[in-house]
């Protein structure tokens, strides 16, 4: 699996979903796959952007084989914090 990770200091998003998010942290998501079929289709990417404090923090985690597929949303799922808006 191959992971990306830069924080974006000069990045802004809408005001209006950042003021969507309330008090929770805003953390935007996409998610990848090969077709929807849990048979013959498996998750090959996933893109996320997350508000920190000091910026945005862009990551993308990419299957370089079919086999990596459930390691990339493993990866992803470890991210997720009880306190974060999706």
């Amino acid at each position: 699996m191959k992971v990306v990770c830069e924080l974006l200091e000069n990045f802004e998003v809408s005001p209006s979903l950042t003021l969507l998010a309330g008090d929770r942290v805003p953390y935007f998501f996409d998610i990848e796959t090969t077709d929807l079929s849990p048979v013959t289709g498996y998750c090959y990417l996933i893109g996320s952007l997350l508000k920190t404090p000091e910026g945005w923090l862009f990551r993308q985690w990419f299957a370089e084989n079919a086999d990596e597929g459930a390691s990339v949303l493993t990866a992803f799922g470890g991210t997720l914090q009880s306190d974060q808006l999706l």
